[in-house]
């Protein structure tokens, strides 16, 4: 906690409004200074403002409520007080007000205002008065009796101190710095530390009861795992082999699906050819008694038609040779393909033998897998868990060899002052 700085008006001898700003010169210059001046002059109620602004009350009058405020300015209606502070790199403004009736100095004491919120945002933390001192608290890490005893040390208790027998000045000076804490957090980190202790133990039994794979049973399951993962790739491009012969098989069937539609339409084409041969036939019987058609056009179009019915025969006959050709193909390719189907069904059926024997292969390589990852996240899961708890063992060790260096300098500086005082 670091105070930034401090406003307050008509605090004791200090009528008006003050303010001191600790992150201005000459403050940010010197790492020490001091508040000076005559009796009653004011230097306490600075201390006091501070308190009052955090927490509502001073060392010498305890809690200022609108029953017990002697703390305001004598003819004056209204008093205040407000810190900056800052905690882990963020700032905070805590203010604490009183005012009397109608701002009148005869009027009744009113109840105390106070708030807290956040310098850069202004937002508004707490500004109940329960709430915003729970709210300080929290933030700061400090109660009305750490702070004075951390922070800040009233003109009575150091008096108290230097009067104070070499016996009573040692709990004194133990009372004033808090350095009881040292003892708590001492014991809380003994306490933590065999915690954490028997954590371990447990973590290290139940890494003994796994039973390790010795580098030999390792390797034998990684060659049996590498044997099968090759047989697999076997299997798999026979596979893919096979169902590219599937495929094929497909196709066959389609062009032989072709070749049947193709024959029968070279039967349709025949039996057209027949008839228009017929027709063809008596055309030409009929072409020498032409002389007795006087009409010459009627000749003309018996004679297109004709031609067209010859145009007619050689297409036919020529799809009828097409078809013939094609037939004499789809019949050589069938032969080929029924040859190939053969020797496919036939690897097709080694494959399926092989399939049945490698099959609890994989079964058994599958389950030694399961079990062998299921071990080793066991084993890692173990092994993390032993080197966080290692961590945080090692933590708690650093931070309790620091905890009795802090008791190791306390000691001497009290066995100092014991001695200064005898």
């Amino acid at each position: 906690m670091k105070i930034l700085s401090l406003e307050f008006e008509n605090l004791n001898s200090l009528k008006g409004r003050w303010k001191l700003d600790f992150t201005q010169q000459p403050f940010t210059d010197s790492g020490l200074f001091a508040i000076t001046g005559p009796t009653g002059a004011g230097k306490t109620t600075i201390l006091d403002a501070i308190c009052l602004a955090l927490y509502h009350r001073t060392p010498r009058l305890g809690s200022v409520t609108h029953t017990n405020n002697e703390i305001m300015t004598r003819g004056t209606a209204e008093c205040f007080a407000e810190v900056e502070f800052e905690v882990k790199g963020v700032a905070y403004r805590s203010n604490w007000s009183m005012r009397r009736s109608r701002g009148k100095v005869d009027g009744n004491m009113q109840s105390a205002k106070a708030e807290i919120a956040e310098v850069a945002s202004g937002k508004i933390l707490a500004s109940a008065i329960k709430q915003k001192l729970e709210k300080v608290n929290e933030l700061t890490g400090l109660d009305f009796s750490r702070f004075t005893k951390s922070m800040m040390l009233s003109q009575g208790q150091f008096a108290a101190f230097l009067n104070a027998d070499a016996n009573d000045r040692a709990e004194l000076l133990e009372e004033l710095t808090g350095t009881e804490i040292y003892g708590l957090i001492s014991e809380a980190v003994y306490s933590r530390f065999k915690l954490e202790d028997e954590k371990l133990k447990q973590l290290k039994a139940k890494a003994d009861g796994v039973n390790l794979l010795s580098e030999e049973e390792r390797e034998e399951l990684t060659q049996t795992r590498t044997e099968l993962e090759a047989n697999q790739k076997k299997l798999a491009t026979a596979l893919a082999q096979l169902e590219d012969q599937m495929r094929w098989w497909r196709d066959l069937e389609t062009a032989q699906s072709s070749v049947t539609e193709a024959s029968n339409e070279k039967q349709k084409l025949a039996e057209t050819l027949r008839s228009h041969e017929v027709e063809l036939s008596k055309l030409e019987k009929s072409i020498p008694a032409h002389a007795i058609f006087p009409n010459y056009s009627e000749l003309r179009k018996i004679a297109g038609d004709l031609a067209e019915e010859k145009q007619g025969l050689e297409q036919g006959k020529q799809a009828l040779a097409d078809l013939t050709q094609l037939l004499a193909k789809q019949d050589k390719l069938k032969t080929t393909a029924e040859k190939s189907h053969a020797e496919q069904r036939q690897k097709l059926d080694n494959l399926d033998a092989l399939a049945i024997k490698v099959r609890p292969m994989l079964t058994e390589i599958n389950s030694l897998n399961k079990e062998l990852d299921a071990k080793s996240k066991l084993i890692n899961e173990s092994a993390n868990e032993l080197l966080d708890k290692s961590d945080a063992l090692k933590a708690k060790s650093s931070e309790l060899n620091e905890i009795k260096e802090s008791q190791a300098k306390i000691t001497s500086y009290l066995k100092i002052m014991l001695s200064m005082s005898i």
